[in-house]
């Protein structure tokens, strides 16, 4: 019994431990991307684009990428570029970071996509080039800055037109 006792007494003390307040601070779970997005051609709209990360290549037929893992609308404009932040991105690899513009004269139309994250697109055989970068965000990698992207306005007008 009075070893019993001891044991107790010793799962007390340690369980209940020194409390100060104080915890160690918790692993944060994500991340942020940052870059700028430059519109180059005729006719580039001003509103109305969206840059938004998806698991998947949304423009595939049959292959479900579902809704975008974040995404962002807000952009400082400077110098013909839109500074862009996406915020609040859980950590994990994303396929594609593209770019989006929503007609307001067609509500009932899809977003137009016209620009990746690490493809450009070839004016003269109308064809998007590169391979798209994957976005990996992590504990040990958190942030991705600079992640630019160029999108050619000709591929709006080219789209509106099929």
């Amino acid at each position: 019994m009075k070893n019993v006792l001891v044991l107790v007494s010793i799962l007390l003390v340690v369980g209940c431990g020194d409390d100060d307040g104080t915890s160690a601070p918790s692993q944060e779970t994500t991340g942020t991307i940052t870059g700028t997005l430059t519109l180059t051609g005729d006719g580039c709209p001003t509103e109305n684009i969206t840059i938004a990360l998806f698991t998947a290549d949304p423009s595939t037929e049959g292959v479900e990428a579902g809704p975008p893992a974040a995404f962002t609308s807000d952009f400082t404009i400077e110098n013909n570029s839109y500074s862009y932040t996406i915020s609040d991105i859980v950590f994990g690899t994303y396929e594609y970071l593209a770019v989006g513009w929503d007609d307001p004269a067609d509500p009932e139309s899809d977003q137009i996509g016209f620009a990746v994250y690490g493809q450009n697109f070839n004016s003269t055989t109308f064809q998007m080039e590169g391979t798209p970068t994957p976005v990996t965000l992590s504990v040990d990698s958190p942030t991705l800055e600079d992640a630019d992207i160029v999108g050619d306005c000709i591929v709006i007008t080219y789209l509106q037109q099929q």
